[in-house]
């Protein structure tokens, strides 16, 4: 795993010990990965770099970059391991590196060999092993290697978990704004109602209390007339002699 951007160093289990590879950036390759390795434990064969992620392994092709397959990871990055496995015949004496033991106190560093860095435009290489033996014998045919399963990236799939429980959500609290904005419109509706109603009830108040004045009018005027009528002197009546 990468120990930081600074430092751009990539530990790789090795027969059951881990090994340091200085100098790996982003545009580093495996096959350039597996050649420093090679060189720095003085082994010949077919190697294949393989990315382990919990109980599930992926083998890199050769123009892969074990930077970027790292970073696909998100946030289980941390987990990822890388294992050189040497496809030809077993060595005696050496330990699988299936298995992989806690890492030593002093892990053994390799470097990059500083060769130039290959066109980026090529065609890549169709082949899952790469072959480090000496360079003036022509290697033989490779038998077939199997495929490993594609490991998935977990880090996509909880980023489209979340985005998906997110969405849900999102739908909830829409449906949710339209009731209460279909409330909303009817408690208007329900409150111009009421106002209207307050303002024909207030019209018909103003016109009985009209109504109440005028007759309130005309009764202290019949009973002024009726006073009047009373205090008027009586004519008297003729009598005879």
């Amino acid at each position: 795993m990468l120990s930081g951007l600074a430092a751009m160093e990539l530990k790789v289990w090795v027969d059951g010990i881990q090994r340091v590879v200085c100098g790996v950036s982003e545009q580093t390759t495996c096959q350039e990965v597996v050649i420093a390795l090679a060189q720095a434990i003085g082994q010949t064969g077919r190697f294949v770099l393989v990315q382990r992620l919990r109980e599930k392994e992926r083998q890199l092709l050769p123009q892969e970059c074990p930077v970027g397959a790292q970073a696909t990871c998100g946030q289980f990055a941390s987990d990822v391991q890388f294992v050189l496995r040497r496809t030809g015949p077993s060595l005696a004496g050496r330990p699988s590196s299936d298995s992989c033991p806690p890492p030593e106190r002093c892990p053994i560093r390799a470097s990059l060999p500083p060769k130039p860095r290959p066109a980026l435009d090529r065609e890549p290489c169709k082949a899952l092993t790469f072959s480090l033996g000496c360079s003036g014998q022509a290697p033989g045919p490779l038998p077939p290697e199997p495929l490993a399963p594609v490991v998935p990236v977990l880090g996509c799939c909880t980023d489209l978990q979340g985005l998906e429980r997110r969405v849900r959500r999102n739908a909830v609290e829409l449906g949710q704004e339209a009731f209460w904005e279909q409330e909303l419109r009817r408690e208007q509706a329900r409150e111009r109602e009421a106002q209207a109603r307050l303002q024909a009830l207030s019209a018909a108040t103003a016109e009985h209390a009209a109504r109440l004045q005028a007759l309130d009018a005309q009764a202290r005027a019949l009973e002024a007339e009726l006073h009047l009528a009373a205090e008027a002197p009586r004519p008297s009546s003729p009598t005879a002699s």
